[in-house]
């Protein structure tokens, strides 16, 4: 009998980078990335793998459902957005959840499965973007392709 379990991947986005470097110059661009890197570190659990994807984008792997992923995107949102930068660098995030259960399957599924979450809650983190919302935060179930 296969063992389901829950992936789901957190996709962080830093809203109006590019503004960021230039306004205020690569070296301080650099800091905020430095700050809000530490920020993830200490708003996650152990358990949880981070990673800086590119450029201003953050990626977290974890074994959480979608609910408690949305109130750990909340609260990074919160740090990122209420961190005091140098200079009052204005720093917020967008971000895309992409959920799913998969069974034991062979590692090469795995992998394929975890860069199909990665697409997903990348998308999903532009769409939050796009979005007035407050939060910032869509959520993509990766198997039926629900947004909540």
């Amino acid at each position: 009998m296969e063992q389901r379990k829950e992936v789901s991947l957190i996709f962080i986005d830093l809203n109006n980078f590019g503004y960021i470097d230039k306004k205020f110059g690569h070296i301080n661009g650099d800091k905020v990335l430095k700050i809000v890197a530490d920020l993830l570190k200490k708003n996650i659990q152990p358990d949880n793998f981070l990673c800086r994807y590119a450029g201003d984008e953050f990626a977290i792997l974890t074994t959480y459902n979608a609910n408690k992923c949305k109130i750990l995107s909340k609260k990074i949102v919160t740090a990122i957005k209420d961190y005091n930068y140098p200079y009052n660098i204005p720093v917020s995030a967008s971000v895309g959840i992409a959920c799913c259960n998969f069974s034991d399957r062979i590692i090469d599924d795995r992998i394929e499965t975890i860069r199909n979450l990665v697409n997903v809650a990348s998308l999903a983190s532009t769409k939050a973007k796009q979005n007035n919302n407050n939060d910032h935060i869509i959520i993509e179930d990766f198997e039926t392709g629900i947004t909540a």
